[in-house]
């Protein structure tokens, strides 16, 4: 499998989840693996880029040795999936302080508003070795 790049998410968090399971179920070509936040991978592979506290609550999209943040993982993710999800990107446009503060308001609420996770984002049918933490799998 060729060097993809990794999106990192809150493995706990429901919403995060279903934002896996839609990059799965819409994007045109494999565009990324998955790691939870919660890994040790995560600190592997993210400490030398950015400070660890910021990716508590935040989507955090590894691309080579770029690293995208909140809402510019969001835009970056949406043109790697191509497809629909595409259009997405449009929104970078918008001042990053403006569209980092929604992604902040949402981040904030996102427990309250879409629960704890206890499933992992894995969808029947997806190739495991797209999510390189592998204790997702005993995690449940």
């Amino acid at each position: 499998m060729s060097a993809l790049p990794v999106l990192f998410y809150d493995g706990d968090c429901g919403l995060c989840n279903r934002a896996v399971r839609f990059v799965l179920r819409h994007e045109r070509n494999v565009c990324a693996s998955f790691a939870s936040t919660q890994s040790a991978v995560c600190s592997e592979m993210l400490s030398p880029y950015i400070e660890m506290k910021l990716v508590e609550s935040s989507l955090v999209l590894l691309e080579g040795d770029r690293v995208y943040v909140k809402s510019a993982a969001v835009f970056r993710l949406a043109v790697l999936m191509g497809g629909w999800p595409e259009w997405l990107a449009v929104f970078s446009l918008l001042p990053t302080a403006f569209t980092d503060a929604l992604y902040d308001l949402v981040a904030r609420n996102r427990r309250r508003l879409f629960g704890k996770s206890t499933d992992c984002a894995l969808m029947p049918g997806v190739d495991q070795r797209r999510f390189i933490d592998r204790d997702i799998f005993t995690r449940v």
